[in-house]
């Protein structure tokens, strides 16, 4: 059928198109080596921690990548399927990210580390996983020519994935709606996609739905917010700290800049109330409004 819609398949379609080096294969077999020496740059060091990571995919495995607290600050767990892509750079970095945080915990406060906000855990994953498109990252995995064309590519991406960020909302919406109103058939659901994609789009999809396709929905029901909020506050993060930081390297900002986000966000983030949280570190008033107005320019 054709349709002027653009699904989430037909964004992974175009960001391919757009770079090559995505699905490129590559040998992950030093994945860690070249994930800690990232983390290092930004004060975390990963090395010591006890992060155990089940990557191969085998039969039966769930397909989705996850990180597992089994006990902050002590027993950390990533599970991933890597296929030997560029991509799953991503999967791991932002799962270590994850582990990164909880391993970072007090073990004795177990009341305040059950109050960590999940948008701040998914900022700063999130904030990790891109650091794969940086020069210095794909210097790591590609030969300098390739490295050089990569990081290009990948910037071309970043603006398509400006075009994702109204459909972000309306997904996010879609899925705190689905766990609030009364549904019990599939059409249900589908109107209420239908709904929440008028409101904030303008028009409704003219196909069926595309909804089905995130296992956040019964996996890890009302978290999408975590991820768009959390790219909210690290693009306002980077905003306050460059004010305040001005004249530092390109080594000293990250350095300075991870060191900020452990001191200021991470350590805190289970003793604060987000909005609270996120006032104290961005210095004004959660908004995503100049946040798009950056992602669509």
């Amino acid at each position: 059928m054709q349709s002027d819609q653009l699904n989430s398949w037909d964004f992974s379609y175009l960001k391919n198109k757009l770079s090559s080096y995505n699905q490129a294969t590559v040998d992950i077999s030093q994945f860690f080596e070249i994930t800690a020496k990232t983390f290092e740059k930004f004060n975390f060091d990963i090395r010591p921690l006890n992060i155990t990571y089940d990557i191969f995919p085998r039969k039966n495995k769930s397909e989705w990548g996850y990180h597992f607290k089994i006990a902050p600050g002590k027993d950390s767990r990533v599970l991933a399927n890597v296929s030997n892509k560029f991509s799953d750079y991503w999967v791991l970095m932002h799962e270590t990210g994850h582990g990164a945080h909880f391993m970072g915990l007090h073990t004795e406060e177990s009341i305040l580390n059950r109050g960590v906000s999940g948008i701040v855990a998914e900022g700063f994953a999130n904030f990790m996983g891109n650091q794969v498109f940086s020069r210095e990252f794909l210097n790591e995995v590609f030969p300098a020519a390739d490295a050089e064309n990569a990081f290009k590519q990948f910037k071309q991406v970043a603006k398509v994935n400006g075009l994702q960020e109204f459909g972000s909302i309306a997904r996010t919406l879609f899925d705190q709606e689905l766990y609030q109103k009364p549904v019990s058939s599939l059409e249900d659901i589908n109107e209420l996609f239908y709904s929440v994609e008028k409101n904030i789009l303008g028009a409704a999809t003219d196909s069926e739905p595309a909804w089905g396709q995130l296992i956040h929905h019964t996996s890890h029901p009302i978290y999408l917010h975590n991820y768009f909020l959390g790219d909210v506050m690290c693009e306002n993060m980077k905003k306050v700290f460059a004010k305040h930081n001005m004249g530092l390297t390109a080594k000293e900002s990250a350095f300075e800049f991870g060191t900020y986000w452990k001191e200021k966000v991470l350590a805190p983030s289970g003793r604060l109330p987000f909005l609270d949280l996120y006032e104290k570190v961005c210095e004004e008033k959660l908004s995503i409004g100049n946040y798009l107005d950056k992602a669509l320019a």
